[in-house]
């Protein structure tokens, strides 16, 4: 991967949608286009995919005691949500447990 595309994929995993697209290509001073070519590429959405997971990955604890948190508060939906994450259930989108990508919202380019 080029440098432009590394610091295109830093960016991208930091944020989602249209303006994390937006963001990477002026981080990485090429063009929208550049960066909608560059996330049809698979070696591209792997280093996206990494980056994602490496941040998301440091969040996981944060994230699981505030939903502890609201457990104990009474809050029914942080409840059936932990449930469905602790038994490795589905989520109530109806993917199975790890089955979230979070790429694919970023490979809506700007139109």
């Amino acid at each position: 991967m080029t440098q432009k595309q590394k610091l295109a994929a830093a960016v991208i995993s930091g944020a989602a949608g249209e303006e994390a697209v937006k963001a990477a290509a002026k981080a990485a001073g090429v063009s929208v286009e550049t960066v909608c070519g560059w996330l049809a590429q698979g070696e591209f959405q792997e280093k996206c995919r990494a980056l994602i997971d490496r941040q998301s990955d440091a969040e996981r604890a944060g994230v699981w005691k505030a939903l502890v948190e609201q457990c104990n508060s009474g809050n029914l939906a942080a409840i059936k949500l932990y449930f469905e994450l602790k038994d490795g259930g589905t989520t109530a989108a109806g993917a199975s447990k790890g089955a979230v990508r979070i790429i694919d919202d970023l490979t809506r380019c700007p139109g």
